[in-house]
This record gives C-alpha cells, structure tokens and sequence, in this order.
C-alpha cells in the first residue's frame, strides 16, 4: 500500500506542477468521484482521474525524459514519509507548503513550469537553488573557509554544483535519516536561509576530508559518492546561528529577488522568514 500510495502521489504531483493552469481553470468541470472527502482529498481525486494533456491536447508521458521534468522528486518522497505513508495527508502539506518561500528551494520540483521564475532565468536553464542557495554558499566559503574555497577552485569543481547535487536528492545517501529530518525542519521553521547555512556546515565538518581529496585529485567523485559520517545538527546549530546574524540581511533579500511571487505569497514568505 505504501508504495502505491507514493505512486500517486507523485503522478498527482507531477500532474499538478506540469498542468496548474489547464487544471485549475476546468477543475470545477470535473466530477469528483470520491464521495465523502475534503477539498483537498477531491482535488487530489480530481488530479489523478484528470486527462494528463497538455496545453497542446498532448497526452502527457511519465517515463518520457523528453518532457523535461526534474527527475524523482525526493522532497516529497522524505514528506510522505514523514506523513505515515499517507498520500493525502501528504497532498495537503505540500499544497500548502507551496504557498512559502522556502518551497522554491527545498522542493526542487515545485518550480517546474511555474511563472514564478523570470524569463533570465528560464533561458539559461538555471533553478534557484544554483543561482541563489549556491552562490550564497559560495561567498559565505569564499569569506569563512579559504582553504575549502581554493580547494574547489584548483579542483575546477563549482560548490554551486555540490549544492544542488545534495538538496536535489534532499541528502538522501548522504546525510542519516534524523539529520535529513532536522534539516527540513531547520530551513522551514528558521528561515530558508538556513539551508544555506546547512550547507556551509557540511562543508565546514568535510574540510580536511576536501584538502586531502583534493591532494589525490579525487574531490569530486568524494562528494558525490561518499556517505557523510559524523555529521550531526546539533553540533553546528550554534555556528549556524552565528551565520545567521552576519549574513541574513544579504542572503534572504537575495533569495527574495530570485523568485517573482504575487503579493499574496510575498506577505506570506515575509511573516514566515521573520520566523
């Protein structure tokens, strides 16, 4: 049951983030056929039972990589497990969370065919997460931990790249369960630009294990194919705070300026990274 319920949640999802205009403008022609449920149970309902096309009359393909559609989606992957494996407890969450800031950059695929980003921004291919939470880390490591900094660079490997190779996967292989757990919670309910300071820890608790890579020419298939050991949240909280108070007034304007959000859900992300 578990897994039939990630199934469709993720169809629903992907259906939703690929066809929130076509979808919402015939919702309400669309006859629920779960009795008894919610709005948002029949909206969940609605999604899977809705003609997959797109705005073309297009039948929409899943397996097909030529859609361009983010990959698996480990965000909503780690909250349905946080969820109970219940797909509609899920739903809820999610649609909600989408309304935050911080979704534009935890959850790699809430931005997928969303007029939130601007056209730059498009062209170039570039999410958020590259252009906003990498480059944050990068002058944080470039001001904070020279050494890792040059590391990279006479490695001709960009942090940016590793930033987004682990929030993708939202740390999955390499970070332990608790701390994936801790770190969503950190960057929701301290702020999105937690995650960047996240991030600047990994790397701070990886310094000599970077230097030496480095010295064997070996960096990047260390980061990407090695299980981060001995990492522990509570053990860095107190240097991400301290992050915090030096660097919040420039990063999360930065971050802001990355995402065209309605005044609506700017008033939202205002009150929620005061948080």
């Amino acid at each position: 049951n578990g897994q039939q319920n990630l199934v469709r949640l993720l169809k629903a999802l992907k259906t939703h983030l690929k066809q929130k205009t076509v979808i919402s403008s015939n919702i309400n022609n669309i006859t629920s056929k779960m009795s008894g449920l919610t709005s948002a149970n029949s909206s969940f309902a609605n999604l899977l039972s809705a003609t997959t096309t797109d705005i073309n009359g297009n039948k929409l393909n899943y397996t097909s990589s030529s859609d361009a559609y983010p990959g698996f989606d480990w965000f909503s992957t780690s909250i349905f497990l946080l969820m109970g494996c219940d797909d509609i407890r899920s739903w809820r969450w999610l649609r909600t969370f989408s309304l935050l800031l911080p979704s534009g950059f935890l959850w790699h695929a809430r931005l997928f065919n969303t007029p939130f980003i601007s056209n730059e921004m498009n062209i170039n291919g570039l999410h958020p997460v590259y252009a906003g939470i990498g480059h944050c880390v990068e002058l944080i490591v470039e001001q904070e931990m020279a050494p890792i900094f040059a590391a990279f660079r006479m490695s001709g490997l960009a942090i940016s790249h590793m930033v987004v190779h682990w929030t993708k996967q939202c740390f999955w292989s390499v970070l332990d369960w608790p701390e994936i757990v801790t770190y969503i919670c950190v960057c929701i309910l301290y702020g999105i630009d937690y995650q960047v300071y996240f991030c600047v820890a990994l790397l701070r608790h990886l310094k000599q294990d970077i230097i030496y890579q480095h010295s064997l020419r070996n960096l990047l298939p260390f980061l990407k194919c090695h299980q981060i050991r001995g990492f522990s949240m509570r053990n860095v909280i107190d240097y991400m705070v301290s992050l915090e108070k030096k660097y919040r007034p420039i990063i999360i304007p930065e971050l802001k300026e990355l995402l065209c959000f309605n005044s609506n859900v700017s008033n939202t992300t205002n009150k929620q990274a005061n948080v």
